[in-house]
Formats: C-alpha cells, structure tokens, sequence
C-alpha cells in the first residue's frame, strides 16, 4: 500500500484533495490507521483517480462522478457521452478519448530504478518556499560554482505545485569544502548541507527520461513492488543535461539493524523519571508537515484523524491510554510485540512536539504538535 503522500505523487494532487475526496465519500483509502489517522491505497486506486479528474475536467461535478463510479464505468459509456458533448469544446472530448484509452490500457514506459550504496554529497546553497519550479534557476547563482552540478532537495511529503519548501544549490566536493569562505556564504543565506552515507546507507536513484514527477512516480511504485520503505526528501542532481534523482530508502524485507540497536540501547539507558513540566494534558493543533524553519505555530495545520487528539501525561509515567506510557521525553507504545519509542520535544511548557513513528515500517516519523490545556 501507498502512504498518502506517495499517493498524491502518483496522482499528481495535493495531500489536501485527497482528504476531501476522503471526507465526502469519493475516493476512501484503503486503510486508515486509527492511531496515527494516516491514509493508505492501493495500486488500483491510481487510476480511480484518474477516472474522477478526466470526468470532472469534462464538466461533472463529484456528486455526478459519484453516481456514475457507483452504477459503473464503461468505454460504451464514455463514447456515449462524447457523442452528447459534440458540440462542446474540443478540450473536453479530448479528455474524454483519453480516459477511453487509458481504462483500456497503460502503455506508459517506466525509468529504470535501481536500489543502491549511498554515497556522501555536499551541497551549497540555501532554503527556499518556492512559488512554482517555473523561476526556480532564477532564484539563486554564485559565479563561481555555475557549471557544477545543481542540486534541487524537495522536502514536500506529497505532490505540490506551489509554496513548494526546498533546498536549492550546487553539489560541491568534500576538497573544496575545506576552502570555503563560510562566513563570508553565510552572510548572503548560504549554507552547506551534506547527506552522510553511514546515517543514511542505501538510496533509490533513477535517471530522468521523461519529467521529474513521471521519475518520483517510478520510483514510488518500485518501492512499493519490491517492499522498499522511502523517506525524507528527492534529491534531484542536474549534471551533464541529465537529471538523476536520489531518495533515502531501506530493505523492509530485512530487520534494521540501526533501529534494533537503538531501541534497545533506549531500553536499557531510559531512566524512569517523568519531567514536572510534562505533566498534564495536552491537545493535538495539527501535523507539522513543513521544514521546521518555515513553521508558523499560529497558522492552521492539517489535523490527522488521529486517535491521540488529546494526551493525558500523568505523573506515575501513564497515559489516558491503555498501551502508551511515558519516559523522560519519550512516549512508549506498545502493540502486541511491538513497542515503539516516540520522541517528545518540549517547547517552553507551552507547546509540545511528538514524532509519531508508524508501525506498519520504518518511515521517517510524522510530527504532531500540541498545546498545553491543563
């Protein structure tokens, strides 16, 4: 199954058109997660959405589209109503013979997807909320580095158009860092970010053949056939007039080693004690889904359908949950065999942040954040 931010890759729509489709009945997840309210789809369910948006682009609305996915879709259907609409703009038969063409067949080519040893990069550049991708090159130039290669890192969990948050700049080798006059590069914004390869061991690269979103498609729907768990961002690299795409992935198939090592030492190190200033009950304001340095606490966030809307932390190191204790600034989960280790990060006693790690895989935590009510 697909997270919803993968999902909306695939289906080139934003994280919030997925909720509404959700929230009005037209396109349900396959699986919700009660605990974390996180949305999961099937592969079949890519082209449920391309089926709703062709029939909305020729002019019906979701309460029609619902009816009609209901009683049924056929190409007799479909001819039918390009028969009716001739006399209607050519734009919207046009999208209608597509979608006939594409419920009887995919004739899409994929990149090719290889899953291999990451290898450590620095990058120099700066971070940006991008308008569109249209004026991304315009955006940022540094005489000196113009013909090295460019580094594009999209830290969106979904698809998005606009107000996209990334990291732009140039790929620069591990000699030149030494040489760099960072003082003088921080002055202007600039600054050096570098993935590790021992943190990260293991990446998803595919070379760019036809559009970068059609790549992260590839690259998605690879993970998903060979039981490969992606996380953090696309790094995408222009080099030599190609584009070549990284994202940090890990073998589910295997146990992670790093993951077993670290739960364990958190076992045997974490102290039973529970902070005075924990204590109390805390309510969820929203998912934090931005770099932290674009959060704004006062905007409105997307509120998960989350079990843990509210969250009692009680002095003997319980919960108002029956299988969620609490040590130090850690929140411990614990389903059947499995205990999960969730960070706790305090903010003047005012605010709360928690990584919500899943428990279906590995992935890179969600962050809730929360408000002190009592």
């Amino acid at each position: 199954m697909y997270r919803i931010g993968e999902f909306s890759y695939l289906c080139n729509t934003s994280l919030k058109t997925l909720r509404y489709y959700h929230n009005i009945g037209l396109l349900k997840p396959t699986k919700v997660d009660p605990f974390t309210g996180y949305r999961y789809y099937n592969k079949n369910q890519v082209k449920e959405f391309i089926i709703i948006k062709r029939l909305q682009e020729t002019g019906f609305s979701l309460d029609e589209i619902k009816t009609i996915l209901k009683e049924g879709l056929d190409s007799v259907q479909l001819e039918k109503q390009i028969i009716k609409i001739q006399n209607e703009s050519n734009k919207k038969i046009n999208y209608l013979k597509k979608l006939v063409a594409e419920t009887k067949t995919d004739s899409k080519k994929s990149n090719t997807v290889e899953f291999i040893p990451n290898s450590e990069r620095y990058f120099l550049g700066k971070y940006f909320e991008l308008e569109n991708r249209n004026n991304a090159d315009k955006l940022i130039s540094i005489e000196k580095y113009k013909d090295y290669p460019k580094v594009f890192i999209n830290y969106e969990k979904g698809y998005k158009d606009s107000q996209i948050s990334c990291f732009m700049g140039y790929m620069i080798s591990p000699l030149e860092i030494k040489e760099i006059d960072r003082k003088s590069l921080e002055k202007d914004g600039f600054m050096i970010l570098y993935n590790n390869s021992y943190q990260e061991k293991s990446v998803l690269h595919a070379t760019v053949m036809n559009s970068i979103v059609e790549t992260y498609q590839d690259i998605i729907r690879f993970a998903e056939q060979n039981k490969i768990q992606i996380r953090g961002g696309f790094y995408e690299i222009e080099s030599n007039n190609k584009i070549d795409i990284f994202i940090e992935a890990y073998d589910l198939t295997v146990e992670n080693q790093d993951v077993i090592k670290h739960n364990k030492k958190l076992e045997k190190n974490l102290k039973n004690i529970h902070p005075k200033e924990l204590i109390g009950t805390w309510e969820l304001q929203g998912e934090i889904i931005e770099l932290s340095k674009f959060f704004n606490i006062n905007k409105k966030h997307t509120m998960p359908d989350t079990e843990l809307v509210k969250l009692e932390l009680l002095e003997d190191g319980s919960t108002n949950f029956r299988h969620i204790t609490w040590k130090e600034n850690y929140l411990i989960v614990q389903d059947e065999k499995t205990i999960i280790y969730d960070p706790m990060y305090n903010n003047n006693g005012k605010y709360l942040e928690i990584l919500i790690n899943c428990k279906y895989s590995n992935a890179r935590p969600y962050t809730f954040y929360y408000k002190k009510v009592q």
